[in-house]
């Protein structure tokens, strides 16, 4: 049984292939340093970031 981590980080499952698509989040925060340590932990998990730095710009990206 996955553990509440490992469904976040792993939301498909294991060994199931991810689409550009299905593996990007959005993350909408002003703390530069919390984006960087982000980035580094959606890298190991196979995730891509977009950033956003309010909710006007994080509307913008989504869009």
């Amino acid at each position: 049984m996955a553990t509440f981590t490992e469904s976040i980080l792993n939301p498909l499952g294991s060994g199931t292939a991810r689409t550009s698509a299905e593996a990007t989040v959005l993350v909408i925060d002003d703390d530069l340093s919390m984006r960087d340590i982000m980035s580094v932990l959606a890298q190991q998990h196979g995730f891509a970031l977009q950033f956003a730095e309010d909710g006007a710009d994080g509307l913008r990206v989504a869009e």
